[in-house]
């Protein structure tokens, strides 16, 4: 329970150093779209970059920059975030390797689509991940 506390009182708050470093969130921006990893880490959004907050509540920043990175969800093995973004001026999935420190190499982009954007979403399922770029016509897939 002390850790669930924990956990909630610091997604009330955030912090604004660069991608891959530990950090002290301050008060302000509201953290979204949480995700557990299977090890207890939390991955969420937090003013479009996303950050890790590890089982003894350190926060790591894993992307920064101009872009909006949001709805982050863990790959099945806990070595990857799978998340959308805008980058590439549309909203795509994109996958970035992360370890106990943050981030551990680059984002590789997942989807390219020339169809007008819509909602995307990231959502596990039981034994795969399903991906939708555009609600009005969907596309599922697996991450491994």
């Amino acid at each position: 329970m002390l850790l669930f506390t924990a956990v909630v009182a610091l997604l009330l708050h955030t912090a604004a150093p660069d991608a891959g470093v530990s950090a002290t969130p301050d008060s302000g921006a509201p953290a979204r779209n949480p995700a557990y990893s299977r090890d207890g880490r939390l991955a969420v959004s937090v003013h479009g970059d996303l950050w890790i907050v590890s089982t003894r509540g350190e926060w790591t920043r894993v992307t920064s920059g101009a872009a909006w990175d949001r709805e982050p969800a863990w790959t099945g093995d806990g070595s990857a975030i799978v998340f959308s973004s805008d980058r590439s001026g549309k909203f795509d999935l994109l996958r970035i390797p992360v370890g106990v420190s943050g981030a551990m190499g680059d984002a590789e982009r997942l989807t390219s689509s020339t169809q007008p954007d819509g909602e995307s979403a990231v959502a596990q399922t039981v034994g795969s991940f399903s991906f939708s770029i555009d609600s009005a016509r969907p596309h599922y897939g697996f991450v491994k």
